[in-house]
């Protein structure tokens, strides 16, 4: 006697296949440098700016398969008050059921978090727009 529906397995697997789970932020920072980004989620493409100039991308086809991503950002910063944007693109895929989008890091400075982001876009029916969103921060030296 079958209780679960074959169709409803299938579904669930591919839920679990397209919301992928992420590290989640640790308290263990001995491997962070003392001025750091570190992204737990990225889903899909991600740009880092400081002060106007592009430091650092990363862009996966599907979402990040890296369980951590640490980019050292001291070598970038200037004395003073510097802006680091951090900017996401969610890539089309016009073969897709849904479509959602996640980013999740931490902003480190010295040792310690100064500032974070973490959004998801619920799953939506708009799988053929490309889907953008900004944030900045700033960090002073």
């Amino acid at each position: 006697m079958n209780l679960i529906h074959p169709a409803f397995l299938l579904f669930v697997l591919f839920l679990a296949c397209r919301f992928p789970t992420f590290e989640q932020p640790s308290d263990d920072v001995s491997d962070i440098p003392d001025q750091a980004i570190v992204f737990y989620a990225i889903d899909n493409e991600v740009t880092v700016w400081i002060n106007d100039s592009e430091v650092y991308k990363y862009s996966a086809i599907l979402s990040s398969t890296d369980p951590k991503i640490v980019v050292d950002i001291k070598p970038y910063l200037q004395k003073g008050r510097n802006k680091i944007e951090v900017k996401l693109k969610d890539i089309p895929n016009a073969r897709c059921l849904v479509n959602t989008w996640a980013i999740t890091y931490d902003i480190y400075s010295d040792g310690k978090i100064l500032d974070y982001w973490t959004e998801k876009r619920p799953p939506n029916d708009e799988c053929a727009e490309e889907y953008k969103v900004e944030k900045e921060h700033f960090i002073e030296l």
